[in-house]
């Protein structure tokens, strides 16, 4: 009898180890905007002596000033692993794009593995609760190659520049992502603009003469290109479901 509660007693303080074990094999992570970069720490603060995180993959938002997603992206953390009782930060610069305001995690994907090399945890770490609001006056998008299944299509204007103060980039739930480059073959510096849903003009940045820049778009936008001025040159183009290049010749 004295055996079998030697035995019971045994099994619970095992039991009991192995789930305050399971409690403590979780890592953390947090993320904050400093200035054109997201930094993204992953704590091992919590693991127990002789773990470490192997694995750590962050999905994160990025949000314009209503609340509406524009990107989702997912990033690997680099410098792994993360022994216990340690973190590491990773800075990811990012573009400038004047439409992103929030900036906000979703979840980690992670990996726990003993010194000796056996897994001994995997799962998912929710929202970390750290959103970072960007600073006023900058904003940001993922600064993540989108790889198209074929080379750029040269695209000409679908509408004159008389229709910029009517039309609105349509608002779509399941938005398809693509890109577009922006040449520049004629001899000043050309801006780059969005129309948002709302049909205010929002400005992507120059491209300087003899170079090319790529932005990051979703099917059915609306895209125009300036002069520093503000004249409209060519027209007003829509983003095609594939990658598209436009040139400018004057």
């Amino acid at each position: 009898m004295r055996f079998l509660i030697t035995v019971r007693v045994l099994l619970f303080a095992a039991s009991a180890a192995s789930a305050a074990f399971a409690q403590n094999v979780q890592p953390s992570w947090r993320i904050a905007m400093e200035g054109q970069s997201v930094r993204i720490t992953v704590s091992a603060k919590r693991l127990p002596a002789g773990a470490s995180v192997t694995k750590a993959i962050c999905t994160l938002q990025f949000l314009d000033g209503v609340g509406r997603v524009w990107e989702t992206v997912q990033l690997p953390v680099p410098g792994l692993p993360v022994p216990a009782g340690e973190e590491r930060s990773y800075v990811r610069a990012i573009a400038l794009v004047n439409v992103i305001k929030v900036v906000r995690g979703i979840q980690m994907d992670w990996a726990v593995t003993q010194r000796s090399g056996p897994l001994v945890g995997v799962g998912t770490v929710g929202d970390p609760g750290t959103g970072s609001r960007v600073a006023p006056g900058g904003s940001s998008a993922p600064d993540v190659e989108f790889i198209s299944a074929q080379a750029p299509e040269e695209i000409t204007p679908t509408f004159k520049c008389s229709a910029a103060g009517r039309l609105k980039s349509p608002a779509v739930s399941d938005r398809v992502p693509t890109e577009i480059e922006f040449r520049n073959e004629a001899t000043a510096p050309k801006v780059i603009n969005w129309l948002d849903t709302t049909g205010i003009q929002h400005t992507f940045g120059e491209v300087a003469p003899g170079e090319s820049r790529t932005v990051k778009t979703h099917l059915s936008q609306y895209w125009l290109v300036t002069d520093r001025s503000g004249e409209c040159i060519g027209g007003i183009y829509v983003a095609p479901a594939n990658a598209a290049r436009i040139v400018l010749k004057r």
